[in-house]
C-alpha cells in the first residue's frame, strides 16, 4: 500500500487509541494529512484527520478528557500498517462544519468544573460571539439568581462613586455593554449605580448566588 496526503484511510479493527488504550479506532475513517517515512515501513507514521462521520460519533468523553489533557480529538497518529486506504464519504467542508460544532460545545471543558458548568450555560452558542454569549448569561441568571444579592466590589476602574471594597446589593441585571458585560443595578444605601456584574463577588459563598454569579465572572475573564 502506497499512501499520499489526502487519501482516505480507514483504521483496522482492533487498534486502540495510542493515549486512551480503552478506545477501539477500528472502523474510524480519516484523510492522510502527513506521512512520516522510515527506513523500516511497519513504523512509518501517519496523522490523520478524522472526516464527517467520525466526529460525529466520537465518544463525548474522550472529546472532554482530550480537552482537558491538551490532545487534539480531531486528529490522530497511527502506524501506516494500521489503517488501509479506502474512498471518501464526505467533503472537507463537511469536516470543517461538524468540527466548529464540537469545538462550540466542547470550548469551555478546559476551565474544569466551572467550564463544565459554563458549556451548559452556553450550548449552541458560538464562544466567539460575545454579545450573544452575553445575551445567554444575562437570561440565565435572570432565571435563576434570588435578587437582591448582597456583593462586594473587588476591582474598580474608577467607575464612579462605588469603591473596591464597598458592600453593595445587587438588585437586577438591566442592561449589556461589549466591553464591560453585564450591568447591574446595584445599592449603597439609599442610592442606586450601574456597575458590572463582573467586579462583584456574591457575599455568602455558600449561597447558590456565588456560584452563578462567580461561573460568570470566570467566562467573563477567559471570553
Amino acid at each position: 500500500m502506497k499512501l499520499k496526503p489526502g487519501n482516505s484511510v480507514i483504521v483496522k479493527q482492533e487498534v486502540k487509541d495510542p493515549d486512551f488504550e480503552k478506545l477501539d479506532l477500528g472502523g474510524w475513517q480519516g484523510r492522510v494529512l502527513i506521512i512520516d517515512s522510515s527506513s523500516n515501513p511497519d513504523h512509518n507514521l501517519v496523522n490523520i484527520e478524522w472526516d464527517s462521520q467520525t466526529l460525529k460519533k466520537i465518544p463525548s468523553w474522550y472529546i472532554g478528557q482530550s480537552e482537558t489533557e491538551g490532545y487534539d480529538w480531531t486528529i490522530m497518529v497511527l502506524y501506516e500498517k494500521d489503517v488501509e486506504k479506502t474512498k471518501p464519504r464526505d467533503k472537507k467542508s463537511d469536516v470543517k462544519k461538524v468540527r466548529k460544532k464540537l469545538e462550540n460545545e466542547f470550548y469551555w471543558l478546559h476551565l474544569g468544573e466551572e467550564g463544565k458548568r459554563i458549556g451548559k450555560i452556553l450550548r449552541g452558542t458560538d464562544p466567539d460571539d460575545i454579545m450573544k454569549c452575553l445575551f445567554r448569561w444575562a437570561e440565565h441568571l435572570d432565571e435563576t439568581l434570588n435578587f437582591p444579592v448582597a456583593a462586594i466590589v473587588d476591582e474598580t476602574d474608577d467607575y464612579g462613586p462605588v469603591k473596591e471594597g464597598a458592600k453593595v446589593s445587587i438588585k437586577s441585571l438591566p442592561h449589556l455593554e461589549d466591553l464591560r458585560g453585564i450591568i447591574a443595578e446595584v445599592s449603597v444605601g439609599r442610592s442606586k449605580y450601574a456597575f458590572p456584574l463582573c467586579k462583584l463577588e456574591v457575599v455568602d459563598k455558600t449561597s447558590p448566588n456565588y456560584q452563578l454569579i462567580d461561573d460568570y465572572r470566570v467566562w467573563f475573564a477567559n471570553r
